[in-house]
C-alpha cells in the first residue's frame, strides 16, 4: 500500500493530520487553479473538493493513478467554481460593454474594433449560448475543449454555436 493510499484511508477514518498532509501535498496545484479565479473563495472550494474526493475515492493501487484521479477531480472543482463565480456572465451580454478585436471565421473580415452600439444590436441577435461561447473564447481566451467541459456540452456543439454566432455577427456587421 502506497503512502498516498494510507493517507486517503486515514482521511476516510476522519484523521485531521492526514487531511492537513493531503492538503499540503496538493497545495501547489490548488494554488495554481485558484490563482486563475478569486484566490480565497476558489482555494477554499478546491480544498473542500480535495477532501470530498479523498473520502469518496475508490481504492486505487498505483500512486500515479491516485494523483491523476485527484488532479482530475480538482480540475472539475475548478470548473464548478468558475461557473459559480461567473454565473452572471451567462445572464447578460457583457460583450456589449467593451470594444475588442474578433477574428472572423472563414477569412471573412480581418480584425476590427467593434463599435459598442453596433455590437449591442448584434448581440441581441445571438442566443444566450452563442453569447456565452463567443465571450469565453474571445474575451477569456478559453479553448473549445475547456469551454465544452465548463458548459457540459460536446466540443462539436461549442464549435457549432461559435460558428453560427460569428456568422450572425459577420452578416450583421456587413449590413451595418
Amino acid at each position: 500500500m502506497s503512502d498516498l493510499n494510507i493517507l486517503i484511508q486515514n482521511i476516510k477514518n476522519d484523521d485531521k493530520l492526514s487531511k492537513k498532509e493531503l492538503i499540503e501535498k496538493f497545495h501547489p496545484l490548488i494554488c495554481k487553479l485558484s490563482n486563475q479565479l478569486d484566490k480565497k473563495d476558489t482555494y477554499n472550494d478546491l480544498v473542500i473538493c480535495l477532501l470530498e474526493t479523498a473520502k469518496s475515492m475508490p481504492y486505487i493501487k498505483e500512486e500515479a493513478k491516485i494523483i491523476k484521479y485527484i488532479h482530475t477531480s480538482l480540475k472539475n472543482g475548478y470548473y464548478r467554481s468558475f461557473k459559480k463565480k461567473y454565473k452572471y456572465i451567462y445572464q447578460c451580454c457583457e460583450l456589449v460593454e467593451m470594444s475588442y478585436s474578433i477574428n472572423h471565421y472563414q477569412d471573412s473580415i480581418d480584425k476590427q474594433i467593434i463599435d459598442k452600439e453596433i455590437m449591442k444590436k448584434g448581440c441581441e441577435l445571438l442566443t444566450q449560448r452563442q453569447k456565452e461561447i463567443i465571450y469565453l473564447e474571445y474575451y477569456y481566451e478559453f479553448t473549445v475543449n475547456e469551454i465544452s467541459r465548463m458548459l457540459g456540452i460536446s466540443r462539436q456543439a461549442v464549435y457549432k454555436h461559435k460558428v453560427k454566432g460569428l456568422n450572425i455577427l459577420r452578416n450583421f456587421l456587413e449590413f451595418n
